[in-house]
């Protein structure tokens, strides 16, 4: 399920796998959520989860693990297993055992750039170059990256053009150079990108060595001839924007 953080309309954390599975988060989020409602002059007696009641089993300090349902399940192991049946929102409610105060925490998994494509759907035949190019640990790096990320119809189109099969061009001994053709250094939002290309069309090098011309024609952003139809899908280690067609690196002839 990946890292995920959460938020009340301000910013929670972020934890990983593992500190998910070792119930850090719960225990920080007990900890607000306790510091919360001493705020409102109570002290909280009961939490409730998903139509349960947990109750604190021992006096110390506030940790999600010390709370406990009727049958001894802890608060921490039934918000986890909310977490990998997928649920989008983490609803709690407080009481003091006259009053209580609701609080929903957004769940929201945060993905690196090869996942958020995966997770997408509509990047299959650019996941599966990238898998053959051996581009997905790179992609999967710190960077921060900016994907021009071609959707399947766009590869369609492209193979089309070509006359060739998905599995020609999955061989082709240029598909890196294609991909990192996509890729450029650095997190540049839709804004950043208006903002670049303000003053008339700019050329910025892609990881692949090679130039793309980004311009902007009655507010829309073009990366050469391809269009981007939906900007700014965020990842953790980047930004994806979306375009309607496959770029192709400039050939390079040779001078006899």
């Amino acid at each position: 399920y990946g890292d995920v953080f959460f938020e009340d309309n301000t910013f929670f954390g972020t934890y990983t796998n593992e500190e998910i599975d070792a119930g850090q988060a719960m225990n920080d989020i007990a900890r607000y959520l306790g510091a919360l409602y001493r705020q409102e002059g109570s002290t909280i007696t009961s939490i409730e989860f998903a139509g349960t009641s947990f109750t604190w089993n021992e006096a110390g300090t506030l940790l999600g693990s010390n709370w406990e349902d009727a049958e001894g399940n802890t608060l921490v192991s039934a918000i986890v297993a909310a977490f990998i049946s997928d649920e989008d929102t983490i609803e709690l409610t407080l009481s003091d055992g006259f009053n209580s105060l609701s609080i929903a925490f957004e769940l929201i998994v945060a993905l690196d750039i090869v996942d958020t494509a995966i997770a997408a759907d509509d990047f299959n035949t650019l996941v599966a170059a990238v898998i053959e190019a051996e581009l997905v640990e790179a992609l999967r790096g710190e960077g921060p990256f900016t994907v021009f990320a071609p959707t399947d119809a766009a590869f369609t189109a492209l193979l089309e053009a070509l006359d060739a099969t998905p599995e020609e061009l999955l061989a082709r001994e240029d598909l890196a150079d294609i991909l990192l053709y996509h890729v450029v250094a650095g997190e540049f939002s839709a804004e950043a990108v208006l903002d670049l290309a303000s003053d008339g069309p700019v050329e910025v090098a892609t990881l692949g060595g090679a130039t793309i011309t980004i311009s902007v024609e009655d507010g829309n952003v073009f990366i050469n001839e391809s269009q981007v139809i939906v900007p700014d899908v965020f990842a953790t280690n980047g930004v994806i924007h979306v375009i309607d067609s496959v770029l192709l690196p400039p050939v390079e002839v040779d001078q006899e």
